[in-house]
């Protein structure tokens, strides 16, 4: 664990007690990681880059990540350290350290980094060692007199990885250490004063100081070490990892055992003596006792190779497990449920494709950890840290006792998720919150409601989207929501149903339904909408607020579906794309598609009616969207509503009066059954509905209509008689 402050861990360790007490009451709540944020770091780690080809170690503050290089394998090249700023924020970003630069030779540099106090301490390995150094850089400062270099450091034996011991020197009142290892067979370790680079204890084979610490005798070539924060500590070498609990300053004991010795937990299979093997430790609220564990080892013949836990299944080596400090699984009866991380959490980032990795840890104010991961492949760094997840009750959004461990779900980088309920539960959305991801996973419903907006808002720029998503059940969301960013809403289970009751404020942003449940919305106010997976509904309502309006409208590679059902569609299509009429009347003809209507059924009153906004004038609807000549309109309506505004009166006569015995028509002329031609079927379609009932009215408008029509007498005649034969069959 990469050390923060001494005086920020005691008012930490404080914080942790208070709030492992949360998860008591509320004992069947089970939470873990959430993806906080990915960091591309490409733009500073490329061939020719001045600080390495590749990001490889890592160290952590508090606040800021710090990325250590390495030199590309073909060429000797500079290499340095990276600050990633504001690192658990929305917006990281990159500030190459200009003066932590050093020439490196091929496939060399950086491995390791610590963090304490001001300063950085990095482990130089050069491929030689008597040019390896451990130095002390204070941040930012490359000349202050605090800052120090040790060469070769490990007599004659190159720099392996570096960790701040916190047990510290007992000569020096208890002051923390630099503790270092080989990776060597030898194993050599040693321990040097921060503040002066001093020898305090080691290296293997000196009389004094004694030699320091010794976790796996069988094999002490160390590639990744860590400590907790009482001085514990996790190893990684050729193909374990091992665990040793301190008794003492330069003391480790085997867990289980009373005697000094090995205590390996993982072990990997085939041996691979290489760097990019990340440990650490995950302390603070998590299970309320002994810290968990985190690893990733490599394997000899590449990332598919798994490694072994113990008796169990394999798992691959691309992906970081997180273990009890005796290397068991979790618990299932364990509140913290997350055992392994592939990489692609929380549609953040894809899956781990390599398996060289290096973690720093570290332990937030409200006594919570975090994990950061280096990935030497991707050429990025990952954050995760715990998910707000709301426990077993009804209650406020802003009230800290209704959220596990009291961290109440707010800000880009965070989660709301909505885990295990033992029945209905009400959520207060009090006042305006702001989440990347909402999960619902519960068979028992939850509503989320209040005067409060809640927004939907990804880290960093709209690349990546945020998400609802819901796992298991039922669920409402009826507050408003606005979209900061792009969004996917998932709803897995083809019984499972999530409803958006309130107004969805999405201009300029995306809507993607994945899934095979049920989406429910007021509407679609969006840019792209993307049905892709399941059924879409909009929820009846009355007047214009079922009337969606979209850019463009597709079901992308997916079989997904849109149920109008008594709503309406806007498209409002670019200029430089086809006029999609032609489609929208097709899905409106079939209304077994991509577009249809539950309410439209075979011989009954409504049909999904089509308007062409270059023929139409779509305005005169007010409609509360913004309509022009590139936009169509699709209304679910009655039959005879020409003009589609819901109403089936003297307007709607007119225009089939005027089209009447003409092919070539379409709904905008009375052409109500979708054949091309205007006549006495639909004519029978308006006036079943005329004035949305069959009235006396109909026969004296249509003798206005005649009037208003130059049509030949005689048929005019004809007609108005069926109508009326028609009429009276109905009063009966």
């Amino acid at each position: 664990m990469q050390k923060w402050k001494r005086s920020a861990v005691l008012s930490i360790a404080c914080a942790a007690t208070s709030l492992v007490s949360v998860t008591t009451a509320h004992a069947q709540v089970r939470y873990g990681l959430q993806k906080i944020n990915t960091v591309d770091l490409s733009p500073n780690f490329a061939t020719g880059s001045a600080y390495g080809s590749s990001p490889l170690s890592i160290a952590f503050d508090g606040t800021n990540a710090y990325i250590g290089g390495r030199a590309d394998s073909a060429a000797t090249t500079t290499v340095g350290v990276v600050q990633v700023q504001n690192v658990l924020g929305g917006s990281p970003t990159l500030a190459p350290l200009t003066d932590s630069t050093v020439t490196a030779a091929a496939g060399r540099g950086y491995d390791s980094l610590a963090y304490n106090g001001d300063s950085l301490f990095i482990g130089f390995e050069s491929g030689s060692a008597s040019t390896s150094t451990i130095r002390r850089y204070v941040v930012g400062n490359s000349a202050s007199t605090s800052n120090w270099t040790v060469t070769n450091p490990l007599n004659g034996l190159r720099v392996g990885f570096i960790a701040i011991d916190p047990v510290g020197d007992p000569a020096n009142n208890n002051q923390p250490i630099v503790a270092a290892a080989t990776f060597s067979g030898s194993g050599r370790r040693l321990g040097l004063s921060l503040a002066n680079g001093a020898l305090v204890y080691g290296p293997t084979g000196s009389a004094t100081p004694p030699e320091g610490f010794a976790i796996n005798t069988a094999d002490t070539a160390y590639r990744a070490i860590a400590f907790s924060r009482t001085g514990d500590i996790v190893s990684a070498d050729d193909d374990t990892v091992a665990v040793g609990r301190r008794v003492g300053f330069n003391s480790i004991q085997q867990l289980g055992s009373t005697s000094a010795g090995s205590s390996v937990v993982l072990r990997t299979t085939p041996v691979n003596n290489n760097v990019g093997r990340g440990v650490g430790f995950l302390e603070g609220a998590v299970t309320g006792g002994d810290p968990l564990i985190v690893a990733s080892l490599r394997s000899a013949t590449g990332a598919s190779t798994p490694f072994l836990s113990g008796a169990s299944a394999p798992v691959t080596s691309r992906q970081i497990q997180i273990r009890n400090r005796d290397g068991s699984t979790l618990s299932t009866s364990s509140p913290f449920v997350t055992s392994t991380l592939t990489g692609d959490e929380d549609g953040i980032g894809n899956a781990f494709t390599g398996d060289i990795k290096n973690f720093a840890t570290g332990v937030l104010p409200d006594g919570t950890p975090v994990l950061l991961v280096v990935s030497y492949s991707e050429k990025r760094l990952d954050v995760y840290g715990i998910e707000p997840t709301w426990n077993d009750a009804d209650g406020t959004w802003s009230t800290t006792t209704n959220w596990a461990l009291g961290r109440v779900a707010d800000g880009v980088t965070q989660n709301a998720k909505f885990g295990f309920s033992s029945a209905a539960r009400a959520v207060n959305l009090d006042s305006n919150r702001t989440v990347k991801n909402v999960k619902f996973d519960s068979a028992n419903s939850y509503t989320i409601s209040g005067a409060g907006t809640l927004t939907l808002d990804a880290p960093g720029d709209a690349v990546l989207p945020a998400i609802v998503q819901v796992d298991n059940g039922s669920h409402t969301i009826a507050s408003n929501i606005v979209l900061n960013d792009n969004a996917r809403f998932i709803v897995n289970g083809a019984g499972n149903t999530l409803t958006l009751s309130g107004d969805i404020s999405a201009s300029g942003r995306g809507i993607t339904k994945l899934g095979a449940g049920t989406l429910r919305v007021k509407n679609l106010r969006a840019s792209a909408v993307v049905l892709s997976e399941g059924l879409t509904q909009i929820i009846p309502q009355a007047g214009n607020a079922s009337v969606s309006r979209v850019a463009t409208i597709s079901q992308g590679t997916g079989t997904g579906r849109l149920d109008l059902t008594k709503g309406g569609l806007v498209i409002d299509y670019p200029a430089t794309d086809p006029n999609p009429f032609a489609a929208a009347k097709a899905f409106a003809i079939s209304n077994t598609d991509f577009i249809f209507s539950s309410t439209v059924t075979p011989g009954g009153n409504y049909a999904i009616g089509v308007l062409d906004g270059s023929v139409t004038d779509l305005s005169t609807l007010n409609l509360g969207v913004t309509t022009d000549a590139t936009s169509i309109f699709m209304r679910v309506t009655l039959l005879g509503d020409a003009n589609l505004d819901q109403t089936v009166n003297f307007d709607d006569l007119l225009k089939l009066a005027a089209a009447y015995n003409q092919t070539g028509q379409e709904w905008a002329n009375g052409d109500f059954n979708y054949d091309g031609t205007v006549n006495f079927d639909d004519l029978l379609k308006l006036a079943s509905n005329y004035n949305s009932s069959v009235t006396g009215s109909f026969a004296g408008d249509w003798a206005l209509a005649q009037s208003a029509v130059p049509e030949p007498t005689s048929m005019l005649a004809i007609v108005g008689a069926g109508i009326g034969l028609t009429m009276r069959r109905r009063r009966r």
